[in-house]
């Protein structure tokens, strides 16, 4: 009796299948719930960073290559530099960074400065946004200056870009990796050296391109005689303003034992040379040559005409000097100077004689602009010789900055 009570009891203590089967259910239901619901959740996040991903890579693709140069003007002055670009994309671009590329591979210049490295897109310091089939101007100091490169050096200029949408403008180092560049090749004028010296704008000016005094060879040697009627020729240029009428212009001669001076009525508007006559003592060489006007600055104003005795040649002296200017578009408005023109005279007719030259230009405050020496060989059986002598182009050398033009002999 007492194991039959004990079994009864054991099975109306227990739970009916029917009960245990819905539990369970219940709970697989509720597990598959919470599994949906994590499953959902992480589905919409991976979607939303596939999205994003892939709207980025969209943009890459479509902004590589889509910026370009439409117009580039480098030259000295950098009041007068500009570049022109063009977005030729289907979404705004952000200019971000500009370099020059040296030959080397070398960062040779950058805007922005050190130790910025990227621009934000508009605002303070940055470049608007260039819309699709816009463009942006660059001009100015926001292009970048190479102090280290030579003049004429084969540079890149290289343009960093991005698509607007993409860019962290909080944190620009992010968006580094996603940055496309342009570049275009460019002929690097040189730096711009200051404007020391040269007149001030509206100031008459005119350039003294050639002094060629009439000197003797020999008989005596070195020589400007008193009784010749025509004494010097002188050529002007780059005048303004450009007048057609003569204007009066003085010449000062001061030699080792003698000096005089020479007046003339010359045309500012006539790049030949012109004859510079009138009553003056001998003057011999070496001597200074100094040029001045009442109406026009004259520059260069001081030339030295050098001299040496050489042993077989006997007396050696610079007869004339010249100088030689162009006009460069992509260096600026101003005349450069390039060459220098000298002319020797022997006194022995029959010799060579192996001459060292030593030109010097000077500015208005002694600085020197160029020193330059060779050695020439005025040849036997001539008197007479000219040589051209290029100048080092970097930097350039301003015609209207040289105010001294010194050749020295010997």
């Amino acid at each position: 009796m007492k194991r039959s009570r004990s079994h009864i009891t054991a099975r109306s203590s227990g739970v009916s299948p029917a009960v245990s089967t819905a539990i369970l259910a219940s709970v697989t239901v509720a597990l598959g719930i919470l599994l949906m619901a994590i499953s959902f959740n992480w589905f919409g996040t991976s979607a939303t960073d596939l999205t994003q991903k892939t709207d980025r890579a969209i943009h890459l693709v479509r902004t590589s290559g889509r910026l370009v140069f439409e117009m580039v003007n480098y030259p000295l002055d950098v009041d007068e530099r500009n570049v022109l670009l063009r977005n030729v994309a289907t979404v705004d671009l952000c200019v971000v960074r500009l370099e020059l590329i040296r030959s080397d591979g070398a960062i040779g210049g950058q805007y922005p400065n050190p130790p910025q490295r990227w621009l934000r897109c508009g605002g303070a310091g940055g470049f608007n946004p260039i819309p699709p089939k816009g463009n942006l101007t660059i001009a100015g100091a926001q292009l970048p200056d190479c102090p280290d490169c030579f003049f004429a050096e084969r540079v890149k200029l290289r343009v960093w870009y991005i698509a607007l949408n993409i860019y962290n403008q909080d944190d620009p180092e992010v968006s580094a990796d996603e940055m496309h560049f342009v570049e275009t090749l460019i002929i690097y004028p040189g730096l711009a050296s200051p404007q020391v010296c040269v007149p001030p704008e509206g100031t008459p000016a005119v350039f003294l391109a050639s002094v060629d005094p009439l000197t003797r060879a020999a008989d005596p040697p070195g020589e400007i005689p008193s009784a010749r009627p025509d004494k010097l020729y002188v050529s002007l240029r780059h005048a303004d303003p450009l007048v057609s009428t003569p204007q009066t212009f003085t010449f000062k001669f001061d030699g080792t034992d003698s000096s005089g001076t020479l007046t003339g009525n010359l045309r500012v508007d006539v790049s030949s040379e012109q004859r510079v006559g009138g009553p003056m003592a001998s003057i011999r060489a070496p001597f200074w040559a100094e040029a001045s006007s009442d109406t026009y600055k004259v520059i260069p104003n001081r030339f030295y005409f050098g001299a040496y005795n050489d042993p077989s040649a006997g007396l050696v002296h610079v007869s004339g000097i010249g100088l030689i200017t162009q006009h460069i578009a992509w260096i600026g408005s101003d005349p450069i100077v390039t060459t220098v023109v000298v002319e020797l005279a022997k006194q022995n007719f029959d010799v060579n004689a192996i001459v060292p030259i030593r030109i010097r230009l000077i500015d208005c405050n002694g600085n020197v602009l160029a020193d330059v020496r060779r050695t020439v060989m005025v040849s036997a059986g001539i008197e007479f010789d000219r040589f051209f002598i290029d100048l080092p182009t970097s930097p350039p050398i301003l015609a209207f900055k040289v105010y001294t033009v010194e050749v020295w002999v010997g």
